[in-house]
């Protein structure tokens, strides 16, 4: 089975999805920027959500975690 070609950006962009009962999914961007003139320079992998609130991100390209916050 082959996988359908996707869009390059689609690898470098966090989104988050609203899920509700006889609605169809919900999808919003949240954090992107890792892709320049069309070459990736980093590419989210994994978050992890920490007890403050949050986010962990790290990056399999270069290396790297990222903190995502907020402030009220």
């Amino acid at each position: 089975m082959t996988r359908p070609p996707q869009d390059q950006d689609s690898h470098n962009r966090i989104v988050t999805v609203t899920l509700a009962m006889g609605q169809p999914p919900k999808q919003e961007g949240f954090a992107s920027g890792w892709l320049e003139n069309n070459q990736p320079w980093g590419r989210p992998a994994y978050l992890y959500q920490m007890p403050d609130g949050a986010l962990l991100l790290s990056d399999d390209h270069v290396g790297a975690i990222y903190r995502i916050s907020y402030t009220r």
